[in-house]
């Protein structure tokens, strides 16, 4: 699909990609950021990651829409969380992602597998 994204942060975790792809990770928390501008979508994509790395590895889901109801139809906040996850502040904490599975939201969402950041 034109809108599936996905990356990884170094060598080895590409190999986590088909998982994701599959959803057969357990999702352990759960960011919706519908309604928020850009920046408040930033700030909440960013505690949330940190907090959710903070004791333990996990995966989870950020819900951030396709557009539709955006001006000109335009995925402000996808194009931008992709930016977001490939920060030096947030890779960090992050071994993988890729858009969800059809059966939990699709393109209009995204998993994020995360390493534990003691």
């Amino acid at each position: 699909h034109p809108e599936y994204i996905e990356g990884w942060v170094g060598i080895t975790a590409k190999r986590f990609l088909p998982g994701l792809r599959n959803g057969i990770y357990s999702i352990q928390g759960q960011l919706d950021l519908h309604g928020l501008d850009r920046e408040e979508a930033r700030l909440a994509v960013e505690e949330f990651v940190v907090r959710m790395s903070k004791f333990r590895p996990c995966c989870v889901k950020i819900i951030h829409g396709r557009g539709i109801n955006s001006p000109n139809d335009r995925a402000i906040l996808k194009e931008s969380l992709q930016r977001w996850l490939s920060t030096r502040r947030l890779s960090k904490h992050i071994v993988a992602y890729a858009s969800a599975p059809m059966k939990d939201g699709g393109v209009g969402a995204i998993y994020v597998l995360l390493r534990s950041r003691l």
